[in-house]
């Protein structure tokens, strides 16, 4: 059992307070899912996607904000723990996240297949958690004895009201990106229940496809997303892959919700915040872990305060990489056959890993920048 360490410098107990519910919630789920329903089905992947989306960004937050300014403090003091560069490395996240995705194919098959995919899902979640709960408890049991011998009280403080501020920005912070995300992830449930009496009146509704189409190519992605909200047929028009024929995922993450956006300058500082291209900070390059490690202190420092500026670039590769795992989940499985031109020139929140399922969803894709990323061979794989 880990010893008790004093509320106000205890790092890690609030989150994992919330991700041990996390998990508890989501084994009560499956076992009350009646796999041969389709319905049931889908509304267990919408829960359990939820789920994994936030427990991944927990990991992302603890090594952003908690293991790599030990390791800065570790590296002053000439020490070296492989155990802090590799805690998490294989907690298989990324692994449910897929077999989570490949549910919506299973859920379209007959009752007995979905059954054969309830048992598997059921028996990877039982796996999961297994490997999860221990790995947590050690971070209690190992990481936070460090935290207390190489950081000062007042470090501890401020850094455990870091870390559930940034656990509070993923949850509550409706921002473009998120509504983006929360648009694109909306079922085709929760769009049935827009049908109403006063739907049904609307004369845009008396309207032909090929007319609605020509209106929906004047609006941009993030306005695509409002409009499959409004009913199952602007849902289904906003889906057409002709309507996608480019996605530019690092304009949008930077605000500039367009389908024919100006190309990013090669020039230093040009479109990036504080000539943010300069800098070797990227979000997820280790395709084996499902948090990036690689990024270590890269940046310089050697422990102490981040400023606002580095927080503020550290949300944005957040808002980034959520946004494409969003583009890959949600959208593109939709969509992919008419897109023929992706950008993703200068991204920080790319992996090999995305960059290969975005091949496979886009199949007649000519056009490929990657230009000023790490991507590396392995997505072409």
């Amino acid at each position: 059992m880990a010893p008790h360490w004093p509320e106000e410098v205890d790092v890690f107990t609030v989150p994992h307070s919330r991700m041990k519910k996390l998990i508890n919630q989501y084994n009560s789920m499956v076992m009350s899912t009646d796999f041969r329903d389709e319905m049931h089905l889908m509304s267990l992947l919408q829960n359990l996607n939820n789920v994994f989306n936030e427990l991944k960004a927990h990991e992302r937050i603890e090594n952003i904000f908690i293991m790599r300014e030990l390791r800065s403090k570790l590296r002053a003091a000439s020490i070296s723990d492989p155990a802090v560069c590799n805690c998490h490395s294989d907690n298989r996240l990324t692994e449910m996240q897929d077999l989570v995705l490949d549910g919506y194919k299973w859920a379209k098959m007959p009752q007995r297949e979905r059954q054969m995919y309830g048992r598997k899902l059921r028996q990877a979640l039982e796996n999961f958690t297994e490997n999860f709960l221990p790995h947590m408890d050690m971070e209690e049991q190992v990481f936070q004895p460090m935290l207390m011998e190489y950081f000062s009280y007042e470090e501890l403080k401020a850094l455990k009201v870091k870390v559930i501020k940034q656990h509070g920005i993923y949850k509550y912070e409706e921002s473009s990106c998120e509504k983006f995300v929360a648009d694109s992830c909306e079922s085709e449930e929760s769009s049935d229940e827009h049908i109403t009496k006063e739907e049904k009146q609307c004369q845009l509704d008396c309207l032909p496809n090929e007319l609605c189409l020509q209106i929906l190519s004047w609006l941009g992605p993030q306005d695509m997303g409002r409009m499959n909200q409004v009913s199952r047929r602007w849902a289904n028009l906003t889906h057409d892959p002709k309507l996608w024929t480019g996605i530019f995922p690092v304009h949008w993450a930077m605000g500039n919700w367009s389908f024919h956006p100006q190309p990013l300058g090669e020039d230093a500082g040009q479109g990036w915040p504080g000539g943010w291209q300069k800098e070797q900070l990227y979000f997820c390059t280790d395709e084996d872990a499902d948090v990036d490690e690689s990024g270590g202190d890269s940046d310089g420092h050697t422990g102490g305060e981040r400023t606002d500026s580095e927080e503020g670039r550290l949300k944005h590769i957040l808002q980034e990489a959520k946004l494409l795992t969003a583009l890959v989940k949600h959208v593109l499985p939709k969509v992919g056959s008419g897109v023929r031109q992706c950008d993703l020139a200068f991204s920080r929140g790319l992996s090999n890993n995305l960059v290969h399922k975005i091949l496979k969803l886009c199949p007649n894709l000519e056009i490929l920048d990657l230009k000023q990323t790490l991507v590396g061979d392995a997505a072409f794989r």
